[in-house]
């Protein structure tokens, strides 16, 4: 089957972390607290501060202070959930259920979804289902409790709460915090998950790729095909799919292959129906979920993708251009869905010797 549609703007969803398992009644009475982990709870406390004996007290409950406690689903100190993975991987890197098992990537990934909910509006407490109270545990005595760092009240018309981080990471000539601050605003209201070619996305990206790949621009593809590919031969039309089904997929029941799975369920089975599929639906990245459907040893035996050749095939057209015009110092791509010139500026950036600028030009009509 293969279904077309075009880039939705998407919120990562990410549910709750499950609480650990507490310890049994015979067993020693467990740790109000996790004074030993207090030091790295508050150097890498997240932009907008949490409190230390709070975090404290929520490891102690959570894992006993066990940096190695694994549950069904959750993982280390502070037993971050499975469903966050994906996502936290694309924030710091490969993590995992080893991983979380280091200290300081655990409290590291524990600041990420304080700060992904602060920004949502709700509390740092968030994921643990903890509203924090004056006195949850008694601080340690060996290290002192911090005092939260609030984050600046919001103002009409910028994102105060990604200014120090524009301060921060000011280009060399400097730039007006405020005006971008403003700029933001404007062009995202502060959704830094907001999934358009605006400035906000883009600083995001150039932040966390200039130590690597140094991404300067980006380019979307909002006319891509998605395809839902299937192992099983008697899965024709998506009525055929059955709760031994999965469904792999990058964000699922949230993401752009989720969405048009439920237009599309609601569409064969009626109003209402959308979610009909969606326990159906596992979130893997593409790579990771085309090698689990094609090896027949998984749950997983359908993938919903984008078009598997649609980047290759649009960069070949670039290769081309430096095959007959080394000496080309500019390109300029006409644009309609962005696509082309993804593609093309793909093949320039990794050619040997990559000097050429790449631009876009698109038509008025009318």
């Amino acid at each position: 089957m293969r279904t077309f549609g075009r880039c939705l703007a998407v919120l990562i969803s990410l549910p709750t972390i499950a609480v650990f398992a507490a310890a049994a009644p015979t067993a020693a009475a467990p740790p109000t607290s996790c004074p030993q982990y207090e030091a790295a709870l508050q150097t890498y406390a997240p932009p907008g501060g949490w409190d230390v004996a709070q975090m404290s007290a929520i490891m102690a409950r959570e894992s006993n202070c066990d940096p190695t406690a694994r549950s069904a689903h959750d993982s280390g100190l502070l037993q971050i959930n499975d469903v966050n993975l994906a996502w936290l991987t694309s924030k710091m890197g490969t993590v995992d259920p080893t991983t979380l098992s280091d200290p300081t990537t655990n409290i590291r990934a524990a600041a990420l979804l304080c700060t992904y909910w602060q920004a949502r509006g709700k509390s740092c407490y968030h994921p643990w289902k903890l509203i924090p109270t004056n006195s949850p545990a008694t601080p340690s005595t060996t290290t002192p409790a911090a005092t939260p760092t609030p984050v600046p009240a919001p103002i009409a018309g910028r994102c105060t709460q990604y200014e120090a981080l524009l301060q921060a990471n000011a280009p060399v000539g400097g730039w007006d915090v405020q005006k971008m601050s403003t700029i933001m605003w404007r062009t995202s209201r502060c959704n830094a998950t907001k999934r358009t070619s605006g400035l906000t996305g883009l600083l995001i990206i150039w932040d966390k790729t200039r130590n690597n790949i140094g991404v300067k621009g980006v380019a979307s593809l909002p006319t891509a095909p998605m395809v839902l590919m299937v192992r099983n031969p008697n899965i024709k039309t998506i009525r055929d799919f059955t709760d031994k089904d999965r469904i792999a997929m990058p964000q699922a029941k949230s993401g752009p292959q989720a969405t048009v799975l439920q237009m599309a369920a609601e569409k064969e089975w009626g109003p209402g129906q959308h979610g009909r599929l969606d326990e159906l639906m596992i979130s893997r990245p593409h790579p990771d979920a085309m090698a689990a459907m094609l090896s027949g040893g998984t749950e997983i035996n359908a993938h919903f993708t984008n078009h598997p050749f649609i980047v290759a095939g649009q960069s070949t057209c670039g290769v081309e251009i430096l095959e007959q015009m080394p000496e080309a110092s500019a390109v300029l791509v006409p644009v309609g869905g962005g696509g082309l010139l993804a593609g093309i500026a793909l093949a320039c950036a990794t050619s040997a010797t990559p000097k050429q600028r790449v631009g876009g030009k698109q038509n008025r009509h009318g």
